[in-house]
């Protein structure tokens, strides 16, 4: 476990990028499930029109990180032309963007020559 904290920088920007990403959906996600439940079935098409790109977003983004990178700076781009208002701007703009923005930037490089954790595991199996 003491290789987990001496991880490249890139290391650290996917890991951020993730991070951040995973909050910011996972909290619209379930703050638009609340709002459908609590108004019923008329409601239902608004939810998924909202929910369902932001939870497609996240399960992009930790399959395949560069194009869930820029669904996520897509996605803070639509949320900006779509919604205003500062709270607006900072709640649903600013993670998904610089969440995208992490993860483009530690696009590049090894994840086990970055990261001597992931590179001793295979040492540590052999017997």
């Amino acid at each position: 476990m003491s290789g987990f904290f001496h991880c490249g920088s890139r290391v650290w920007a996917r890991r951020a990028g993730l991070l951040l990403i995973t909050a910011w959906a996972g909290f619209w996600v379930w703050f638009v499930s609340m709002v459908v439940l609590s108004e019923g079935p008329p409601s239902y098409p608004y939810g998924a029109a909202i929910g369902l790109p932001m939870l497609a977003v996240l399960l992009v983004a930790w399959k395949w990180r560069v194009v869930g990178g820029l669904l996520a700076i897509g996605a803070g781009c639509v949320a900006a032309w779509k919604f205003q208002g500062s709270s607006a701007i900072l709640l649903l703009t600013i993670p998904p963007i610089l969440g995208g923005l992490l993860l483009l930037v530690g696009k590049h490089g090894s994840r086990r020559a970055e990261c001597p954790a992931a590179s001793a595991a295979p040492a540590l199996t052999r017997s």
